[in-house]
């Protein structure tokens, strides 16, 4: 597969979470602990915003 090499790098650390995620089980709306534990992971990946856009038609 053709990933993000900062994606694939934390691969094991993706599993991890998805395992954590899974057992401990959040009703829906009170997903607190998940997005507690999911944002940093993702905001890890954010990459930088391009400086240009396409032009609007």
């Amino acid at each position: 597969m053709n990933l993000i090499p900062e994606i694939e790098a934390s691969h094991e650390e993706i599993k991890a979470l998805r395992r954590t995620i899974h057992a401990y089980p959040e009703l829906r709306y009170e997903e607190v602990g998940t997005a507690s534990s999911t944002a940093p992971l993702c905001l890890s990946f954010s990459r930088p915003k391009r400086a240009e856009r396409a032009p609007r038609r």
